[in-house]
């Protein structure tokens, strides 16, 4: 079963990503796990396709040797031209099917690179739950709902590592600036030129503004960590639910709760917009 339509983008493009990465030869050496990932992943990736390709080929490769067979009929320009349209057309078709092969991912698929794909702990959770939800025979209105809630689970990890980045880029440490305004209260203890000292209590004064600064950027990104981690144990829990639910016996009477991801979604969304604030807030000050 293919999870495209269905799965996050981003966790179809890192599964994209990585499969590049090691598909061609000579691109990047393999490490044993890795190669045995590839090894399964090539395998389906044959098992749905070789078929067409070989189809394709032979239908092209017909077509090119009849264009050239009919060259006592049509002379050697309109030859030319039928060899060259054949040839482009079968190019231009193998590219835009392999491009389009890129964009498609299957459970089993997924599954054979799930154990070596980078992945954070949230969208590792997330793969996990996707490959127990397409197994599960739910209600159609109860998948998609729980596909939905899961995708704004990604949704938010995504601008929360995002507002993460933007407050971690070039961030000194508070103990950092700390050392430079000893440094600098040093050398204000040490002179006694007028200029010198007008010079560098204005530059204590950047510090401690630099120093607060970097306090306010330094919570913030501890605040994003914290979301984070309850957007991990969230789409953990969710994955533990389905797969309870995949195990239990047919006759039993238990029904998923997404009342818990929903609030975790909302919740995150809130706090996503207030540390967003709060990091512009903090850099435009800066």
């Amino acid at each position: 079963m293919r999870l495209d339509g269905r799965i996050h983008p981003e966790i179809l493009r890192l599964a994209d990503q990585f499969a590049q990465q090691y598909t061609w030869p000579g691109t990047s050496s393999l490490v044993p796990e890795h190669a045995k990932a590839i090894k399964a992943y090539q395998s389906l990736w044959m098992k749905q396709y070789g078929k067409g390709c070989f189809a394709w080929f032979v239908f092209y490769s017909v077509a090119f040797v009849g264009s050239i067979a009919v060259k006592p009929m049509l002379g050697n320009p309109s030859v030319n031209f039928a060899v060259l349209s054949v040839l482009v057309l079968g190019f231009l078709h193998a590219y835009l099917g392999y491009q389009t092969s890129r964009k498609r991912l299957s459970a089993d698929e997924l599954a054979a690179l799930l154990p070596v794909l980078d992945l954070s702990p949230v969208q590792r959770a997330y793969s996990e739950a996707a490959l127990v939800l397409y197994r599960l025979n739910l209600p159609e209105e109860t998948g998609d709902d729980v596909w939905k809630q899961l995708n704004r689970l990604i949704d938010e990890e995504t601008r929360l590592r995002s507002v993460r980045d933007r407050g971690s880029v070039g961030l000194s440490t508070p103990a950092q600036v700390s050392s430079e305004m000893e440094e600098i209260r040093k050398r204000l203890d040490q002179t006694n030129d007028s200029m010198t000292r007008e010079a560098l209590e204005r530059s204590f004064e950047l510090c401690q503004g630099r120093l607060q600064a970097v306090r306010d950027l330094s919570l913030v990104v501890e605040r994003v960590d914290a979301q984070l981690e309850m957007l991990a144990q969230s789409m953990r829990g969710m994955r533990d639910s389905l797969q309870r639910l995949s195990t239990a016996p047919s006759d039993t009477n238990w029904e998923l709760d997404l009342q818990p991801l929903r609030d975790t979604v909302e919740h995150a969304s809130f706090h996503s917009q207030a540390l967003e604030a709060a990091v512009n807030e903090v850099q435009t000050l800066g």
